[in-house]
């Protein structure tokens, strides 16, 4: 069983089949500027890493790290394949000065509106951006001490993607176990399907997934994070 994205759709249309939260979540990372970069085989360790913390909180058996740069050497090494590794990460100087430029705009809204005598509408438009000028203030004190704490930038998600012929695979995600509200992961997704379609590829395959959908299945998050990116649920023989 797996989940298939059709890629020779274009890219609005394969959007619109995301979930309403696949969405939601995608523009919250976007309204953070966290940003998902190409890397290289130097960046193995670092997606291995990831995939130690993934392996010890999902509870599944990954590989050694000299497994990960082997694969990654050997599609490399094809000129009809390619292993292509995507880095999602947080830069705190960015997502905190998106955020001030965002209270800003908030306090400006606020400012502009008058004192006395406010309709019932004007009355709940000022309480929803006072809450919204206090909960963005909140965040921005928080990804400052998210900077005290890693620095300038972390990285959060590593994923191999394998290209091959017209077909791609999302062969491994690695996620950290922090920061879990930027949603880079799901960022992160996004761009390896743009990146996989600019490189022609028709069938983005999410590489694999459960047949039995019962409650109790342990597997079944994963499976049900997998659909909201809205491909066809497809069983081989």
């Amino acid at each position: 069983y797996s989940f298939r994205i059709d890629l020779t759709q274009d890219l609005d249309t394969i959007e619109e089949h995301f979930s309403k939260t696949t969405k939601q979540r995608i523009q919250k990372s976007l309204k953070l500027e966290t940003e998902v970069e190409i890397g290289t085989k130097e960046d193995i360790k670092e997606f291995y890493n990831l995939m130690m913390l993934t392996e010890s909180r999902k509870d599944f058996v990954s590989y050694n790290e000299d497994y990960y740069e082997t694969l990654y050497e050997i599609f490399n090494g094809n000129k009809n394949s390619k292993a292509i590794l995507f880095l999602g990460k947080v830069n705190f100087n960015k997502t905190i000065s998106a955020l001030e430029k965002n209270l800003k705009r908030i306090k400006d809204q606020i400012s502009i509106m008058p004192i006395d005598n406010l309709s019932k509408s004007a009355k709940s438009k000022l309480q929803e951006l006072e809450k919204q000028r206090k909960s963005t203030a909140e965040e921005i004190e928080k990804y400052k001490e998210y900077k005290k704490q890693y620095g300038d930038s972390i990285t959060l998600s590593a994923h191999m993607i394998i290209e091959y012929g017209n077909k791609s695979w999302v062969l491994y995600a690695g996620n950290h176990n922090v920061l879990s509200e930027c949603y880079v992961n799901y960022n992160t997704y996004f761009e390896h399907i743009k990146k996989c379609k600019e490189d022609g590829i028709e069938i983005y395959d999410q590489f694999g997934t459960i047949g039995d959908l019962s409650k109790d299945n342990p597997r079944l998050g994963l499976h049900e994070f997998k659909k909201k990116f809205g491909g066809d649920y497809v069983e081989f023989i």
